[in-house]
């Protein structure tokens, strides 16, 4: 994917503590996502070492802002950890928008399940049991 930027931390002998996703485009950045290892929380600096390595590659990259992303769900709770974390590295905060679009309706089907008013429906807290991940037909 044209702009994704990979960054990972590993231990002293070479296993993956935790892994960042992020997408670019010329001066702008946007955080996907950040998956950590159990060695990766056993330790606690996983994160703060790869948020750290990647504004740095960002910047040299030419990026002026970075967007980090909100916490997790629809409240803004100031005692969520992922929110503190996410202010101690940031200089403001914006309102984000987001586009809620199905592109691949057959795909979307088989993910989600019908009557749910939560959007991505195949992430809806209440969905028992998780469904099956369809593989990408690409």
């Amino acid at each position: 994917m044209p702009g994704a930027v990979l960054l990972r931390a590993v231990t002293h002998d070479g296993a993956v503590a935790g892994m960042q996703l992020w997408y670019t485009d010329r001066e702008r950045a946007w955080h996907h996502l950040s998956g950590y290892a159990p060695v990766g929380y056993r330790w606690g600096g996983a994160s703060y070492a790869l948020m750290q390595a990647a504004l740095e590659h960002l910047r040299r990259r030419g990026v002026e802002v970075a967007g980090l992303g909100a916490a997790a769900g629809l409240n803004d709770d100031p005692d969520d950890g992922l929110r503190c974390f996410k202010a101690g590295w940031s200089t403001r905060t914006v309102a984000a928008w987001l586009c809620g679009a199905v592109l691949d309706p057959q795909a979307y089907a088989a993910l989600a399940p019908s009557g749910s008013a939560f959007f991505p429906a195949y992430r809806d807290p209440a969905l028992q049991p998780a469904p099956e991940v369809v593989p990408c037909p690409c």
